[in-house]
């Protein structure tokens, strides 16, 4: 029988201790602090959905698609004239989720409940994996687990019927890969990273940016010869493409259209650009500030953290390479502004370009939060160790920690007013104190069903009332 060797550990610059082999080594402590962390979010999640999932808007359309697809039906749901329509607007692998679980009995709203609460935790332990790879500070991987398990709108969408949770799994997941195959050169890698991009259009449209992005982040790879850069950037695109091709080549045959959206041009106005500055501006500062100075603010936060990243790629001395070329938080930070710039130009050539408008609120909004998160710890860890000189550390560092400092201020807001007390009109959907579990009162989801395919049956789902 083979023994087993002790490795022993190595101190680093960091102190975080490691094996022989240069991996960190966690202890055991960090592993019931991770459990600990991960369970507790799946728990906090359904906890605010213990009246029963939120539901409203799409959901409404999963639902009606997962039953239709268990009657029989296909991926469809039932027209106002009481019709069979092909579902082709939305990304099929939620619905197809939600009914796998109806094989087994659990109606559909029940099983989002169950599934968003633990992609929940999945994610929480991701966003952990993701910084552990990228950043030495042993802190910040924690840091980054609570803020995305306490983030309002992040809570929000793991309580309802959404597909931003699994969405958000599968671009973590794409994220993980990349940074690993970029660090690695590792194939296998580079693969499960096109697979993930692929995968998260099937559960959102808005994965399209993200199979672009991960294209450039290859593509545009420091210290590779253009043929090598081509010939992995091809490969990440065609096994990504694959998902992609199947489902718009599926709907082209049974709905007439690959995306169930048309081309119109309408050039947005001014006061869209004071919603998207409303809208990010809740991420770094005061709720109470008006509209034009958070316009301002968002302008000179943009300009600070572009001033932040150009400040990462220059050399301690004339010759050396940028110094994100190679560090893990540079990979890092590559992938996340490639993405973070492909996603913001899809968004605006949605809402100038295509039918049905995308309509911009915190949901749409929140992978481009996440990708700021990314970045900005990126970004902060570097603080101080760019060339090696303290003094050039200082704008990330603000930057970073003010973020964080507005965040902690938010959640301490939003948990005392609205978790703790039930009080508050940002997450309470209606009076009765059904909190998260709101569901829109009237609203019919009509079913078909295989013995009678050519009307609708119609359902109502209302939440229970406290008694």
């Amino acid at each position: 029988m083979r023994a087993r060797t002790h490795e022993p550990e190595v101190a680093t610059d960091s102190g975080v201790p490691t094996a022989g082999n240069g991996r960190p080594r966690r202890r055991l402590s960090d592993r019931w602090a991770t459990a600990l962390l991960v369970g507790g979010s799946v728990l906090l999640a359904l906890a605010c959905s213990r009246h029963g999932a939120a539901i409203g808007g799409d959901g409404v359309g999963y639902v009606m698609a997962a039953r239709n697809l268990l009657a029989g039906q296909g991926l469809s749901w039932v027209g106002a004239a009481g019709d069979i329509r092909p579902m082709t607007i939305f990304g099929p692998l939620f619905p197809i989720l939600l009914s796998g679980a109806g094989l087994a009995g659990i109606e559909a709203q029940t099983a989002a409940r169950w599934l968003n609460a633990l992609l929940f935790g999945t994610n929480v332990f991701l966003i952990l994996a993701v910084l552990r790879l990228s950043l030495r500070a042993p802190w910040m991987p924690w840091l980054g687990g609570l803020m995305l398990a306490f983030f309002p709108p992040i809570l929000g969408l793991h309580a309802g019927v959404q597909s931003e949770p699994v969405f958000i799994t599968l671009l973590l997941l794409e994220i993980l890969a990349l940074t690993r195959a970029l660090r690695s050169d590792s194939r296998a890698w580079l693969l499960a990273a096109g697979a993930a991009s692929g995968f998260a259009y099937l559960a959102r449209y808005a994965g399209l940016a993200f199979i672009a992005s991960g294209f450039l982040a290859v593509l545009m790879q420091p210290k590779a010869t253009w043929r090598l850069r081509l010939g992995r950037a091809a490969l990440f695109a065609l096994v990504a493409c694959l998902p992609v091709v199947a489902w718009m080549t599926r709907n082209g045959l049974v709905g007439g259209t690959a995306t169930a959206r048309l081309i119109d041009i309408e050039l947005p106005a001014a006061s869209l650009a004071y919603l998207l500055a409303d809208l990010v501006s809740y991420w770094f500062l005061p709720d109470r500030l008006s509209v034009f100075y958070r316009a301002g603010a968002v302008a000179l936060g943009g300009i600070l953290l572009a001033a932040a990243w150009w400040s990462t790629r220059r050399s301690a001395a004339p010759g050396n390479p940028p110094v994100d070329s190679a560090e893990p938080s540079g990979i890092l930070r590559r992938v996340t502004a490639w993405g973070l710039a492909v996603y913001a130009a899809q968004i605006l050539v949605s809402r100038v370009f295509l039918v049905p408008r995308i309509s911009l609120d915190q949901r749409i909004l929140l992978p481009a939060w996440l990708l700021t998160l990314l970045f900005l710890f990126g970004i902060g860890w570097l603080g101080g160790k760019i060339a090696g000189k303290e003094e050039r550390g200082w704008l990330p560092r603000i930057i970073t920690w003010a973020y964080i400092a507005k965040l902690l201020g938010s959640f301490a807001r939003f948990y005392m007013v609205t978790v703790l007390y039930e009080t508050g009109d940002s997450l309470r959907y209606h009076e009765v104190g059904t909190g998260f579990a709101n569901v829109w009162r009237g609203f019919v989801i009509p079913v078909s069903t295989a013995g009678n395919p050519g009307t609708g049956v119609t359902e109502v789902i209302t939440a229970k009332r406290m008694q």
